[in-house]
């Protein structure tokens, strides 16, 4: 399959998360963008899933910039 293969949904992030895997807001917001890339690659551009992705990303983006 062509989807890139270190994480794939938000529950494997959550999972890292409490394990301590990600030691810095880059790592994380990384594979945040990762899972939004794949949304948008393999999906059609005007689902749900894709507009949805792109709101949580822009939510996302605005949060990060916080830290």
């Amino acid at each position: 399959n062509g989807f890139r293969n270190l994480v794939a949904d938000l529950s494997t992030m959550d999972q890292r998360l409490e394990a301590g895997q990600y030691r810095t807001a880059a790592q994380f917001a990384v594979d945040f963008q990762l899972i939004v890339d794949n949304c948008v690659q393999y999906n059609d551009g005007d689902s749900t899933y894709v507009r949805c992705s792109r709101t949580l990303e822009a939510k996302f983006q605005a949060l990060i910039k916080r830290i």
